[in-house]
């Protein structure tokens, strides 16, 4: 495992981590990509985190939607809903890369979208600094291998800055004090950062740990409706492409899953492709 000290630090603010890789996508040439196509992406296996570096030789991506330095994944979709994590640490210059997240399917279709918005300002803690943080639930299309993620910024985003705590009012707040007039601090956005990038199955993610934490985890509990309607229909259509031992093999994961339901979708499905 690399950088295991950070690891460790890591598996502590997020449940779960199993392995960890560092990535700098540079680009293939000194000229931007215009196409999602032509980026340079790093596959994502699941329940693993990836260190991010973007810095000013990260590949660009140019073209009517995105205008920024980017970092492309390839994640598995065909597991269920997956948990995202994507973390930007405070740089050394103290600025923040403020981040989009962009999942686009094969063919360049954008699927989901996830504006600044969806990250929140987290104090420093522990092992971790000054922070923008989003944690969302994806459900991927049931007829997609895998996705391209695409985490960059915009020209908005770098006009505006993030309020973050002062660290000496951080520091005696910590201790029980109050210090009111210490106000926050403004701290520009830049195209330049860190990232800590988690991707995990919907049944042992980043959304379960606080359970995990308390030690009532239950791994019999009644799977999340998204991840059911997902096994519901990609068995359906498996079946009906007679496709059967994708249908079979995923009959089986929704079993594993205690997915509700599962066998008599196969069974309905069965019985309407023989009628037809």
């Amino acid at each position: 495992m690399k950088l295991r000290a950070l690891v460790l630090s890591c598996c502590v603010a997020l449940a779960g981590c199993a392995t960890q890789d560092t990535i700098h996508q540079v680009g293939q040439s000194d000229a931007a990509a215009t196409s999602v196509a032509s980026l340079v992406k790093s596959p994502f296996a699941l329940d693993t985190q990836a260190l991010v570096t973007i810095d000013q030789s990260t590949q660009v991506l140019s073209n009517d939607a995105i205008d920024s330095p980017v970092v492309a994944f390839e994640i598995p979709s065909n597991r269920g809903a997956l948990e995202i994590s994507v973390t930007s640490n405070m740089t050394s210059e103290k600025t923040f890369f403020s981040p989009e997240i962009m999942i686009v399917s094969n063919d360049g279709e954008v699927i989901e979208k996830y504006d600044s918005s969806a990250f929140e300002y987290r104090r420093p803690r522990l092992a971790w600094g000054d922070r923008l943080v989003a944690e969302i639930r994806f459900t991927p299309p049931v007829d997609q291998e895998t996705v391209t993620m695409l985490i960059y910024t915009t020209p908005e985003e770098l006009a505006k800055t993030t309020d973050r705590v002062d660290p000496y009012r951080a520091m005696v707040e910590g201790q029980g004090g109050y210090m009111p007039e210490l106000k926050d601090i403004p701290t520009p956005h830049s195209k330049t950062g860190k990232l800590l990038v988690e991707v995990a199955g919907a049944s042992a993610g980043i959304f379960a740990k606080d359970e995990a934490d308390k030690g009532t985890q239950n791994l019999d509990a009644t799977v999340e409706k998204s991840t059911q309607d997902y096994y519901h229909n990609a068995i359906r259509k498996a079946v009906e492409e007679d496709n059967m031992p994708k249908a079979l093999a995923l009959l089986d994961e929704a079993k594993e899953l205690n997915v509700e339901g599962a066998q008599q979708v196969y069974i309905d499905a069965l019985e309407a492709r023989q009628a037809n």
